[in-house]
């Protein structure tokens, strides 16, 4: 027997979904948020200034519903974009804050991307992990992060979160359906490491570049993909220099793609370093910004989530 799509709707913001009269199968498409990029650190020159980490992709959730199962109406929750991390002012940056959870009733959930964390003096710091279908990504911090379960440690999960990385590599091994990890930071300041990529979920955002105590400036790293078994590919990398640039933006989403992941802001020896890439909607990492002299770059913010739900009669 033969299905006809015969009602599409589309939910950027929380609310309900009204089952359509006639509807026999429902394909639901859930989409979580993406963590927000770290701050980059800012401090005087012949100082160390850390750029910030990436934030997780938020995980992505896709299930065929007999319409009998569903009730009349569902309540539908979008998780929120994770918001920037700011960059210090002779100080070290701030965290930015997780992606947030989306769900279609009792039914079907995804989970948000972790946290970038902060960009600091000499401090390696991981990215945020991917968000999984069963649990959230972990934040971005001193030590290793996991994508949100069902993960492989800190690589990507076969329908569960992409890793966050090792402390001073790039993001895990790529997700599937859970979005990929932030890219991280090594203790002297390399470029920043690539965001984790994703074939269904959101890209993860890059690290920011940061600048050494000799006073020389390492660019961001790239964003994660959103459709891609590699990491990288995303938005892309800032330029660490005197007058340094912006991590680019990750592109956004389709009906078949999430958004990509942020790029890191590069690092600046004469000024504030810059900012990163926002995550793409939905469902991307923002990226980490950068170290900069005196006052360090804002991380760019997570992509938001986002539920379809396809109706056949």
């Amino acid at each position: 027997m033969a299905f006809a799509l015969f009602d599409t709707q589309v939910f950027t913001a929380s609310g309900t979904w009204t089952k359509p009269s006639g509807a026999v199968v429902c394909i639901v498409d859930v989409i979580a948020g993406g963590g927000g990029g770290g701050g980059g650190r800012g401090g005087a020159a012949a100082s160390v200034r850390m750029g910030g980490t990436g934030g997780g992709g938020g995980s992505r959730a896709y299930e065929v519903l007999n319409a009998v199962d569903l009730g009349a109406t569902e309540v539908i929750t979008i998780g929120g974009a994770g918001a920037i991390g700011t960059g210090g002012s002779s100080a070290d940056g701030t965290n930015g804050t997780a992606g947030g959870n989306s769900s279609f009733g009792s039914k079907v959930f995804a989970f948000g991307g972790g946290f970038g964390g902060l960009g600091s003096t000499a401090t390696a710091r991981a990215g945020g992990g991917g968000g999984g279908v069963m649990a959230a990504g972990d934040n971005g911090g001193t030590t290793s992060t996991n994508g949100g379960a069902p993960n492989t440690g800190t690589g990507g999960g076969m329908g569960g979160g992409g890793g966050g990385n090792v402390a001073g590599a790039n993001a895990g091994a790529p997700g599937e359906s859970g979005g990929g990890g932030g890219g991280g930071t090594s203790a002297t300041p390399g470029v920043g490491g690539n965001g984790g990529s994703s074939q269904w979920g959101g890209g993860g955002g890059a690290a920011g570049g940061g600048v050494t105590s000799a006073n020389a400036a390492t660019n961001g790293g790239v964003g994660g993909d959103n459709d891609t078994g590699s990491n990288g590919g995303g938005g892309t990398a800032g330029t660490g220099a005197a007058a340094s640039t912006a991590g680019g933006n990750g592109a956004a989403g389709d009906n078949i793609r999430s958004g990509q992941g942020g790029g890191g802001g590069g690092g600046d020896t004469d000024s504030a370093g810059s900012v990163g890439g926002n995550g793409g909607v939905p469902g991307g990492g923002g990226g980490g910004g950068g170290g900069g002299t005196t006052t360090g770059g804002n991380g760019g913010p997570g992509g938001r989530g986002e539920i379809r739900v396809y109706s056949y009669k």
